[in-house]
């Protein structure tokens, strides 16, 4: 939390205000309460998304903090309406459970009393009733009924039918359940999902415990209390514990693993789930039935969720009668790749029902032929004794020997992904500064007793040092940033920590340079020209970096720069950044791949101080942002990647031998943007964190050239609004009140909020069709994308293309026929135009291309193609595919820099510049002349924007990150 102390009391009380009043009238109320302090209005309205995350009935608090919330008081004889309590029959994640008599019908039924955390809550307690209503719809012989809710004296309860007889799990403790007897189990389980998925439930907890076995073999399955609306996308994002039974109390340790053991894979790494996580959960519970054991196991509930995610049942404990059709459906239940798993309950129920009706004998495996491994195959009536001992050593040697291997092999796994521990997650962590600017890229020294990193506290980012603990720092680029049209761009330590590196960032490419500075004070000398990111070796004779020439390549000089030598990089389009050292001198690590695409991984390369080619071998599969590895020891590199999520930068962790990435987090909320460590012992890491801010802003399209205060910010309330576009009558733009970008507009005064997706975000500004009627947008789920279309007031969403891994904005026809996007289908980005009619993408060209935007005669499209030196050229292509002249026009710098056209056709509006020195310039298309618009000097770093129909405006994202330093001290 980036929120000062001083100010927690005035936090407590904005949100206390703000949560009693309705929803629609919280915004104007916070802006009046925060007085445009942006924190303090942010860690409100993230406490207010945490809070109606909790209201759900359907999605109970994965943690109940203290007594006084989780007991309710003894009601043992006490009387609800019309219902006379007994005894205390069990407790859930949202109540205890009393066995009671309904005094009117003369029943016996079960009564759930709700925690007072729920109970006392008015707003989460009609949420209970409406959700309740909704499970009540459950009316199925297989399914535990709800009977009614009721109010007595402060008491809120839910009635519901009493089930006699034992759980499942209870029936599993007394040994594995007989495979007929379990299937007729299994059959009645899929019926009850079957008719829940039907009516658009989804259970979300199946397990043993939820199941009951009465004495006539009639299967009820119970508490629905976390099923789900499989059509109602949550308004508050993912829960990531959204199990009730994930609690805090050591005492419930069989209750977290008996829940975790059934979790999805998704539901395991936070994500929102479907019909297709009941399925997985019944392949588990089959599995126990058929095995009295657990499909996934574990000493901690972490541990079951690893091997949830990453190791596979023991299939050879099923039994050898267990008929091969029940064998495929466990399989196909527990797929970790939701997209390759069973998602329907009926098509279950019908697997089961035929191998029930076919005697077990005629599916049963042929024992004479397979036998378990070691154990050696029969020898035939022929075979002499001694041939048969002979076979017998043999084969169980071959056998022991592979067991012994791949028990090795799983052991090593074990080690590293059962016994892991985050290294940050005792880490004392301190705030190294407190500037008003914006901070990032920070390093530490050798030492550890020094820092430095960017920022823009003056102005134009430059880079400062200072010791760790003194609470100041010293400029030591002051004026480098101005000078030839330069920024500053990354910083760092020298091998032995004397001196301090930073890289003077050049608009022109190939004018980088890298500039050397005393870290105790002194005027900076110029070191590497062209050189990025320099690393010194362990034993510092030598010096690793890359430069911005073509395929970024990686350079191995002497320690001062000189008789530098060549050992990779030479791809265009390709970019290889942060080379570093590993403690052993024996490799070097380096990030490669598509910054624009976010197509990053690690890579490493063994050293040639010669210059000798040699080929990198692969060290991750993110296949998302990766930047700044450094070591934590001798084998495990930590690093900042894009998290698979799509909720931001976090910090991973990963042994380089056994190559399993794990997410580490010091208990910091914000994101990480960078990291770095020393090689003292105990490490300590700095890193910049940050809640990522959006604005929108506009600022007149006008001959004259505009300074910072020509901006004015457009009234829109949400915490982020970014990627807008102008459509008749409205402005379209993304924003991320919850875990990803949803599709928002503002129309006549007013803010809403069109669409959300529940397992992904929006990735880019949207296209809007020529009317305004449609709008079609590209949504990332799971790692892949594809492109949607829906009615402008977020109705009929709809598919265009499926799996089409669209990169960056679409851009519609003005014929309304087509869209334009740049997609990579396995090699890179390419563009496409896409017909609106469903019809197949048609590919215009073969070459790197991004940001199609159509002409508004709709004659051509012009896209950005990267040249040599890492710039982007601005080119037109006919949707014939024939090539259309344009005047040479280099944009921006290392990224695919946006660009828009005014509504005559006749020029461009472009952004240039790096970071806070971005300004929008004006292209004619036809002489060629450009002229700059504006004068922004700090703090406007834009990422979309779009020219008003009327060309007289132009409206942009402006993003800021409330960024500080901070020290993590490790216990290591």
């Amino acid at each position: 939390m980036t929120l000062p102390a001083d100010d927690w009391p005035r936090l407590t009380e904005v949100f206390a205000g703000a949560r009693a009043l309705r929803a629609d009238d919280r915004p104007a109320y916070l802006a009046a309460a925060c007085g445009g302090n942006e924190t303090l209005r942010q860690e409100v309205e993230s406490l207010l998304s945490s809070d109606e995350r909790a209201k759900s009935f359907l999605e109970a608090p994965a943690v109940v903090w203290g007594d006084d919330t989780r007991v309710t008081r003894n009601l043992e004889g006490q009387r609800i309406g019309p219902y006379q309590l007994a005894s205390r029959i069990g407790a859930g994640g949202m109540g205890e459970v009393y066995q009671a008599r309904d005094t009117t019908l003369n029943r016996q039924v079960a009564i759930k009393v709700l925690l007072p955390a729920v109970a006392s809550d008015p707003d989460r307690l009609a949420r209970f009733r409406r959700e309740a209503q909704v499970l009540a719809s459950l009316n199925h012989p297989h399914i535990a009924q709800i009977h009614g809710f009721e109010d007595a004296e402060g008491v809120h309860a839910l009635v519901i039918e009493l089930v006699e007889g034992p759980t499942l799990a209870d029936r599993i403790v007394s040994g594995a359940i007989p495979i007929n007897e379990a299937l007729a189990i299994a059959s009645q389980i899929v019926d009850a999902l079957e008719a829940a998925h039907e009516q658009g439930i989804i259970h979300r907890d199946l397990k043993p415990a939820n199941i009951k076995v009465r004495e006539d073999g009639m299967v009820k399955v119970l508490d629905f209390g976390l099923a789900k609306g499989l059509d109602v996308p949550s308004s508050a994002g993912v829960d990531l514990m959204n199990s009730p039974t994930l609690g805090a109390h050591a005492t419930e340790t069989g209750l977290i693993l008996g829940t975790a053991a059934y979790m999805s894979p998704e539901q395991a790494r936070g994500k929102a789930v479907d019909r297709r996580a009941d399925l997985w959960a019944f392949g588990c519970v089959l599995y126990e039935m058929l095995t009295r054991e657990r499909a996934f196991g574990g000493d901690s509930p972490t541990d079951v969720l690893v091997a949830v995610v990453t190791t596979e049942p023991d299939w050879t404990r099923l039994p050898a009668e267990t008929p091969a059709a029940i064998r495929t459906l466990l399989r196909r239940c527990l797929e970790k790749n939701r997209a390759r798993r069973l998602d329907s309950a009926t098509a279950a129920r019908l697997e089961i029902d035929d191998a029930l009706a076919t005697p077990t004998a005629k599916t049963a495996v042929d024992l004479g032929r397979i036998q378990p491994l070691g154990t050696g195959v029969p020898a035939s009536d022929h075979e002499s004794p001694r041939r048969r001992k002979r076979h017998w050593a043999m084969r169980s040697g071959v056998a022991a020997g592979v067991v012994l291997v791949v028990s090795a092999g799983v052991w090593r796994l074990w080690q590293q992904d059962y016994f892991w521990q985050n290294p940050l997650a005792d880490a004392t962590v301190e705030r190294l500064t407190d500037f008003a600017g914006e901070e990032f890229d920070a390093a530490i020294s050798p030492d550890g007793k020094f820092t430095v990193f960017l920022s823009d506290r003056d102005g134009p980012i430059e880079a400062w040092v200072g010791q760790i603990g003194s609470g100041e720092f010293v400029n030591i680029s002051k004026g480098h940033s101005l000078a030839y049209n330069r920024t500053i761009r990354y910083t760092g330590f020298s091998g032995d920590g004397a001196q301090v590196w930073f890289l003077q960032l050049a608009y022109t490419p190939g004018k980088n340079q890298l500039w050397l500075a005393p870290t105790v004070g002194g005027a900076p000398r110029p070191f590497v020209e062209r050189g990025m990111n320099p690393i010194w070796s362990p034993d510092g004779k030598s010096l690793a970096y890359h430069t911005n020439d073509p395929g970024d390549p990686v350079f191995i000089a002497d320690r001062n720069g000189s008789n530098p030598r060549r050992i990779f990089g030479a791809q265009p389009g390709i970019h290889d950044h942060y080379p570093t050292w590993s403690p052993d001198g024996r490799f070097i690590y380096f990030v490669s791949g598509v910054p624009q695409t976010e197509e990053m991984d690690i890579w490493r390369l063994p050293v040639s101080r010669t210059g000798t080619a040699a080929t990198p071998e692969r060290i991750t599969s993110h296949n998302a942002r990766v930047e700044y590895p450094a070591w934590l020891d001798a084998r495990t590199l930590i690093y900042s990647a894009t998290a698979e999520d799509g909720s931001g930068q976090w910090l991973y962790a990963i042994d380089v031998e056994h190559r399993i990435p794990h997410r580490v987090s010091s208990g910091i909320a914000e994101q990480y943007l960078s990291v770095a460590v020393s090689e003292t012992r105990p490490r300590r890491v700095v890193s910049t964190v940050a809640v990522s801010t959006a604005s929108l802003w506009s600022v007149p399209v006008s001959d004259r050239v505009q300074a910072d205060t020509a901006a004015t910010r457009v009234a829109v309330p949400n915490t982020r609004a970014l990627g807008p576009r102008f459509a008749p009558g409205y402005l379209a733009f993304l924003s991320s009140k919850g875990a990803a970008n949803g599709l928002w507009k503002a129309e006549g005064g007013a803010v809403l909020e069109l669409w959300r997706g529940d397992q992904g975000g929006v990735v880019a500004p949207p296209a809007i069709s020529p009317d305004g009627r449609v709008i079609c947008f590209s949504y990332r789920k799971q790692g892949t994308a594809g492109l949607y279309v829906m009615n402008a007031d977020g109705t009929n969403v709809r598919t265009l293309v499926d799996s089409f891994d669209v990169r960056g904005a679409a851009s519609w026809s003005p014929d309304g026929e087509w869209v334009a996007v740049a997609a990579n289908q396995g090699d890179g980005s390419r563009l496409f135009k896409v017909p609106l009619d469903g019809g197949q993408p048609v590919r215009l060209l073969d070459t790197l291309s991004f940001n199609p935007v159509w002409s508004p005669d709709g004659r051509f499209i012009v896209y950005s193609e990267q040249q040599g030196g890492g710039a982007f050229q601005v080119k037109a292509i006919s949707p014939d595919k024939a090539s259309v002249p344009l005047p040479a026009l280099e944009v921006g710098y290392t990224i695919a820099t946006p660009y828009r056209f005014m509504p005559n056709g006749k020029a461009l509006i472009t952004l240039e510049g790096s970071l806070g020195a971005q300004n929008f310039f004006w292209v004619d298309l036809e002489g060629g002349q450009q002229r700059q618009l504006t004068d922004f000097k700090t703090g406007f770093v834009i990422q979309n924007f779009d020219v008003s129909p009327d060309g007289t405006r132009i409206v942009f994202d402006r993003l800021r990150d409330n960024a500080d330093i901070v020290l993590m001290n490790l216990t290591r």
